[in-house]
Order: structure tokens, then C-alpha cells, then sequence
């Protein structure tokens, strides 16, 4: 039999790094340590110092609220928003540095733009200094603080070909040696320049329902969304004679859309083109042309050789009776006895747009509702301005028929997108106001292959996440859960669903110019209840399995699943902020550990990892006395040998000893000395 004590110091109170660091130590052996054949080890007892800090392991987590706060009569079917998860990155935190982690990873969550980026936390202290928990600092964005991307605010790097048939006609023009392209961008106003007519095989819809547009010349401008107080993005229809001139101009459309790249799935969200109607062949349609956007205008000529119709449509993406049935579907503004258009009996025309001196598209969002108008000028402006979609001058007012449907989490980040058909055509994005979101990214891919037989990009190059909700949960199986949650919303379904709301519910500004939303903290599992529909409760976080808040007593919220602002919230100095501070101090979490020996041929198995492991010993999180951090000592009345698996004499010169957690990786909260005592014997068995 051997007893070995192993430890990285000779002094309690010494702090030593590299191969004697308190959590990955090593010792030699002066005089070699001869061990049996057939022999087995086993630890006898850990004596560990752990700091005051708070250990963050991977599936830790809270939740972040953006929206109305849920009700009695305010379920989470009538709301459009659902809670945000803030990942703080694992590690061992003392209070500064925790309070910086949950800053910065609240400030990386793709949260509402209003808030995107400006949340502080910082320390509580009480009366004595010692510490009492957590501040939240958030400020919501208002209309001044909006910025102009407009009439030569954009840099030509973020306007880029919208579709994948604008970038297949490029590459196949660039590999002909022709110095035309579809599109050219002057920065100098913002001007989107059409270089060439659509070719002549390419109708005005790519589908006999007329809801695909067809377009070679499509640009999708990389910039960060429309601020959602009140915020505008205007178009100018520079020459109108090209744009709609009695049927002899060209087709067009101006939109917005949540941040998409052509360069995967064509540029739309997987569960609109693989849904039943929009599946297998019935995707041409997308290749041909199709133009992703989530709300917007298009205008088709007479021309009967393309399929156009002379029309002004307004549309949005719209569920039919079929959950898995997404398809453009058309709001159709002219049916509204208040409608300046409502002559017009199936759509405003070619001539009615000249003759009414219509050369703007003017989109406007007010907290969650997004309006839409056509223009004399750049602005709205009384007798000069007409509205299209506004539930506050429609004769039906919030009527579903009649209105975009608010804006969710997956909409809540919209850029421009503008599309044009015949040569000559030129589109100016005068007005684009947004928020100041710091290192706004726009999403990606992963992969820009090419398809050599049709310069179409592949449809399965993945896509990269970037700043906003809808790309990062695209990205990841719980994300593509959340995304099924909210498509089936009711809040959101378009009219003609039957589960869809008479009138839709929006939250425009408040007093302070601000989106009218309330921060709800969800720092703890929310109750709910299995046989109930989860539209029909108050639930801020989408119910599946891997949203399981459980961070309430670390961040001093003790075991209360909301903390809501109506109720906890404190009014900052600048009106449109609010401070949620913690209940009481935090409580120091640690995790358990584990005592792994390297280099010996011991075998047992991490089902953490479902691996094989070295580990030989679980370090408990208390003491017998309950606590948690500190010097601790730990005995092992009955000890779990393991063998070595040495069928002959092995002579041991060094042991090497981590303790790591439950994923293998070293603990970061040992300080000072670190002692393992170690009892190796002979194999009863």
C-alpha cells in the first residue's frame, strides 16, 4: 500500500502558476515510488481553496423582455415578442468582472434595436459597501437619437445584389467581358441605377397568382435597421416616366426586409421556401427571380408580353389555413372607404400615379407598427401625402385585412431592398433613419459557391448570423424552434388565417418618443402548463426545453420567475430609461469539480461528454458545514478505487493532477494551495 500526498505549494497562502497552479499541478518524485502489479488508486481526501466568485457553467442563463407586458387579458398570443437568452460565457467571475459579463452579453443579445447595445450594469453596494447585488441600467432609443443612412449616407460596399438572379446576371456578364451590370450604385444620393432591361423570358410574376416578382436587377442595402420610432425610409421614383408611365415604364419594387443574403436559400428564411406551397419545383419560382421582403410595394406595367397588369400592390408575407402555407400575400389598401385611392377599383394605376405626381415611397415605423405611404414629397406632409397603410387614417383602423401585421422578433430588423426591370430606371434612398447599433453586422455565409452550369448561388451555403434576432436563431435547432413558435403567433397571422386577430394589436410611442414596450427580467423558469395552449398563458420565454432560466439567486433575484418593470422598474434621470435592481445581494454559485489524474491508465467514463476520462473523483459543492467557498476540506468516507491497470510493477516518478469540471476543463476559481491525498493498493478482485 502507498499514501501519496500531492500538492502544488509547501505554503498555504503562496499563489504559484504553470505546473503548479492550483488547479493543474504536477509533482516529481525524488525516489521513484515502486507500485504493484494489478494495483488500484483512490482519493482519500481534497483540501481546496475556492475564491468568492461567481461560476458561470454552460447551460446558466436568464432571459431579457421587449415588449407589453403580459396580463390577465394580455396573453402570449396577443403580444408579438418573445424573451431573449443572455449567454454569459462560462467562466469564474468576481463581482467587477460579473457585472462587466452580464453587461457585455446582454449588449451582444439580439435584442429590439431600440435597446440593441446600451444596457449597463454596475454594483450595489449597501450602507457598509459591501456588496448587495446588481443594477440593470436599459435605455430605449428615441427619434433623436435616429441617424440618416439616406441621400449619401451609404457606402457602395453595403448596397449589394439582392437576389440570386442579379448575381448570377453579373457573374455571367463579368465572365462574357462585358463592362455592364445590372445595377450601379452612386453614392452621391444614394441612386440605384438599372444598366439593363430584364431579359424578355422573365414575366413580371413567376407565378400564375401573380406573387413572385420577377427582377435581374435587385440590391439589398447591408445598413442597420429602421429605427422604430417613427423612423423613415424614403424612396424616390426619380423619373417617372421610366417608373410608370402609362404602361410603357418599367415594373418595380421597394421594400424592406429582416437582414438576408441571396447568397443562401436565394435570400429567404427556410420555412418559406420549404413549406408546402413553396417546396420542391414549385422553389423556381424563387429562382427566377423572386425578391425577399417582408413588407413592401411593387408596381406592374401593362405590358401583357411580361404579365403586367398596371397595378400598385402592397404586400406581406401571409399564413394560410395550412400552418406550413407562407405566401405574398396582398393588402389591399383601395377597399378602405377612407383610402385617397379607394377609385382606384382593383389597385392604384399607372396614370393615377402620374397624374397625382406620386414620386415617393415613404415607409414609416411607429413602435411596432409599420405604415406605408406615396408621396408628392420626401416628407409627410399634409395634402401632399396619401396614405396606403395606417391604421390610424383607415376607415377600418386596425383591421387585419387592411394593415401590416406588427412587427415581431424575426421583423424587428429591416433594411431596404429595391428591384427594377428596364434600363434607365432610377430609385434614391433619400431617407433611411436608424439607430446607432455598435458593431452592427450584417448576416452572411459561410460558403459563396456558385452553381458553373447557371452562376446561381448554391441554395444550401449556410448562413452566418449577425446582429439581429431572426438570423441567430436560424442558425441553431433552438433558434428554428423559437422561429415555429412565433410563426403561428395569432398576434401576427395574416387575415385570411383563421386563428388570426379581427384587429391587429399595436404598441406605437409613448410620451417620451420611444417604442411603447416595458423590460421584463426573466431570471428563473416560468411556470406553465402542459394541456393549456402557451398562447393562452403569461409566458415572456418560448417554452421549449433549452430555454430553462435558472440564474435568479446568482443575480439576486432570489426565485421569482418575472421581474417586471411595471413592478421592480425604476425610472433613470432620462425619461426613456429604467433600472432594475437586484433583491437582495447575489449569491456566489459554484460548480462541482472533479479530480483528474493524467499520464496513468486509468480508465473512467464522463457522461457529461460521453467520453472516457481519467477523472477519479467528485469534489462536492459544500462542505458538511455548507460552505461553498473559502479553504475547504473534503473527506471520502468510502473510496471508490479504480484501477490502474498495470499487470506488472510500475514505477511512478511524477503525478499530475487537474481539477477540472464537468466538461474537462479547469476550474478558474482555485486560489493558494491545492493538496489531493492519494491511497494506491493492491487489487481485491
Amino acid at each position: 500500500m502507498s499514501y501519496i500526498v500531492c500538492s502544488n505549494s509547501t505554503n498555504d497562502n503562496e499563489v504559484l502558476q504553470g505546473i503548479a497552479s492550483a488547479n493543474s499541478f504536477q509533482n516529481h518524485f525524488r525516489s521513484p515510488l515502486e507500485v504493484e502489479a494489478n494495483s488500484e488508486i483512490a482519493v482519500e481526501s481534497v483540501k481546496i481553496n475556492r475564491a468568492d466568485k461567481f461560476d458561470i457553467v454552460a447551460d446558466d442563463q436568464f432571459f431579457v423582455y421587449f415588449g407589453e407586458e403580459l396580463t390577465t387579458n394580455t396573453l402570449s398570443g396577443s403580444v408579438t415578442t418573445n424573451g431573449v437568452a443572455i449567454d454569459v460565457p462560462v467562466g469564474a467571475y468576481d463581482i467587477s468582472s460579473m457585472a462587466t459579463a452580464l453587461q457585455d452579453a446582454i449588449n451582444r443579445a439580439p435584442l429590439n434595436p431600440a435597446i440593441n447595445g446600451s444596457t449597463v450594469v454596475s454594483v450595489k453596494s449597501d450602507s457598509n459597501g459591501l456588496f448587495d447585488g446588481f443594477q440593470f441600467s436599459f435605455t430605449s432609443a428615441s427619434k433623436g437619437d435616429a441617424l440618416d443612412y439616406g441621400n449619401g449616407g451609404v457606402d457602395p460596399s453595403r448596397v449589394v445584389g439582392g437576389n440570386a438572379r442579379t448575381i448570377s446576371r453579373a457573374l455571367t456578364l463579368a465572365a462574357s467581358g462585358s463592362s455592364t451590370l445590372p445595377f450601379e450604385f452612386t453614392e452621391v444620393g444614394s441612386v440605384v441605377n438599372c444598366c439593363e432591361t430584364r431579359s424578355t423570358k422573365l414575366p413580371d410574376y413567376s407565378d400564375s397568382f401573380r406573387r413572385y416578382f420577377t427582377s435581374e436587377c435587385c440590391t439589398r442595402f447591408q445598413v442597420p435597421p429602421l429605427a422604430n420610432a417613427c423612423g423613415l425610409c424614403v424612396f424616390d421614383l426619380q423619373n417617372k416616366e421610366a417608373m410608370s408611365g402609362s404602361g410603357t415604364g418599367g415594373s418595380w419594387l421597394c421594400g424592406l426586409s429582416r437582414p438576408t443574403t441571396a447568397y443562401s436559400n436565394y435570400g429567404y428564411p427556410y420555412y418559406l421556401t420549404n413549406t408546402a406551397e413553396n417546396s420542391g419545383a414549385k422553389q423556381s419560382r424563387f429562382l427566377t427571380g423572386g425578391t425577399m421582403c417582408d413588407y413592401w410595394v411593387e408596381f406592374s406595367n401593362a405590358c401583357a408580353t411580361t404579365g403586367g397588369i398596371d397595378k400598385l400592390s402592397v404586400k406581406q408575407w401571409g399564413k394560410q389555413g395550412d400552418p406550413k402555407q407562407w405566401l405574398p400575400e396582398e393588402v389591399q389598401y383601395y377597399k378602405d372607404g377612407a383610402s385617397p385611392f379607394k377609385g382606384f377599383t382593383n389597385g392604384l394605376t399607372a396614370a393615377g400615379i402620374v397624374a397625382n405626381s406620386l414620386r415617393y415611397v415613404i415607409f414609416e415605423l411607429c413602435g411596432n407598427e409599420l405604415k406605408l405611404y406615396l408621396s408628392q414629397t420626401p416628407t409627410i406632409t399634409a395634402g401632399k401625402t396619401f396614405f396606403l397603410v395606417d391604421s390610424a387614417q383607415a376607415s377600418g383602423g386596425a383591421n387585419a385585412s387592411l394593415n401590416f401585421a406588427p412587427l415581431g422578433n424575426s421583423e424587428e430588423f429591416l433594411h431596404p431592398v429595391i428591384s427594377l426591370t428596364t434600363k434607365g430606371q432610377k430609385v434614391a434612398l433619400v431617407d433611411f433613419e436608424t439607430f446607432d447599433i455598435p458593431n452592427f453586422k450584417f448576416p452572411t455565409t459561410a460558403s459563396f459557391r456558385i452553381n458553373p452550369k447557371n452562376n446561381f448561388p448554391k441554395p444550401d451555403n449556410p448562413i452566418v448570423a449577425g446582429t439581429d434576432w431572426w438570423s441567430q436563431a436560424a442558425t441553431s435547432a433552438r433558434g428554428q424552434k423559437e422561429i415555429r413558435f412565433n410563426e403561428l403567433r395569432p398576434s401576427t397571422l395574416w387575415y385570411g388565417n383563421p386563428d388570426a386577430p379581427t384587429n391587429y394589436r399595436y404598441k406605437n410611442l409613448n410620451s417620451d418618443k420611444t417604442i411603447d414596450y416595458n423590460i421584463v427580467i426573466i431570471p428563473n423558469k416560468e411556470t406553465y402548463t402542459d394541456n393549456i395552449s402557451a398562447y393562452s398563458q403569461q409566458l415572456y420565454v418560448i417554452p421549449i426545453n433549452q430555454n430553462q432560466a435558472n440564474m435568479g439567486r446568482m443575480l439576486g433575484f432570489q426565485t421569482f420567475p418575472q421581474i417586471k418593470q411595471s413592478i421592480y422598474g425604476t425610472p433613470t434621470s432620462s425619461a426613456s430609461g429604467v433600472v432594475f435592481t437586484s433583491l437582495n445581494s447575489g449569491e456566489f454559485a459554484v460548480s462541482s469539480c472533479f479530480v483528474r489524474l493524467n499520464d496513468l491508465a486509468i480508465q473512467s467514463f464522463n457522461g457529461a461528454k460521453s467520453s472516457m476520462s481519467q477523472i477519479i473523483y467528485h469534489i462536492p459543492r459544500f462542505t458538511n458545514d455548507g460552505k461553498q467557498y473559502g479553504e475547504l476540506y473534503f473527506n471520502a468516507p468510502e473510496k471508490t478505487y479504480i484501477k490502474l491497470n498495470n499487470t506488472d510493477k510500475m514505477i511512478l516518478n511524477n503525478i499530475k493532477i487537474d481539477i477540472v469540471d464537468r466538461n474537462e476543463v479547469l476550474v478558474d476559481d482555485l486560489q493558494s494551495s491545492t493538496i489531493v491525498a492519494l491511497h494506491i493498493r493492491k487489487s481485491t478482485s
